[in-house]
């Protein structure tokens, strides 16, 4: 396939309702891709360890503004597609915070400590550093896990019953 065929044929993925300007990029066959970062992205902020500097915020915002970018220009161009990447990236945050608030409350986080913020033991507050932020998020993971799952089959309940446990625990 030819340059220019690449481009068309990415051009008329873009008008389907693919991912904007990245999708110009990037060779047809990664476009399914792109789908599956999105969730990625939006939760990325929530899981960002690293703080650093006289100002340790900064790299958390610059973080969350470099996914915000990516997350619009791979956003969805249907309202349900939307929706349903908005909620697996909650959910999705919340359950990677959720077995984080595990790890700190039994004293397990140091082997992971560049990864995980350290705690004191039975002290939970996920990567969030905030007990309460750590709450919100895993209340805002089940309303993300509720819609998600809402007239599911048996096996897709049942799984959402592990995961609400699991965001249960973590609380």
């Amino acid at each position: 396939m030819s340059g220019a065929q690449k481009v068309r044929t990415c051009c008329s993925a873009t008008r389907r309702g693919g991912a904007g300007t990245i999708a110009l990029l990037m060779p047809p066959s990664q476009l399914s891709l792109l789908p599956h970062a999105l969730p990625a992205l939006l939760a990325l902020p929530w899981l960002w360890p690293l703080t650093a500097g006289p100002v340790p915020e900064v790299q958390l915002y610059l973080v969350a503004a470099a996914c915000g970018a990516l997350a619009l220009a791979l956003w969805p161009r249907t309202v349900a597609r939307g929706a349903h990447a908005a909620a697996l990236s909650w959910l999705l945050a919340a359950c990677i915070n959720a077995l984080i608030a595990l790890l700190q409350y039994f004293d397990l986080e140091n082997p992971l400590s560049p990864l995980i913020v350290t705690a004191t033991p039975s002290e939970a507050f996920g990567n969030l550093r905030q007990p309460n932020q750590l709450a919100t998020l895993l209340v805002i993971g089940l309303a993300a896990l509720r819609f998600l799952a809402h007239g599911g089959r048996r096996a897709t309940q049942a799984c959402a019953a592990a995961l609400a446990l699991l965001l249960l625990a973590g609380t």
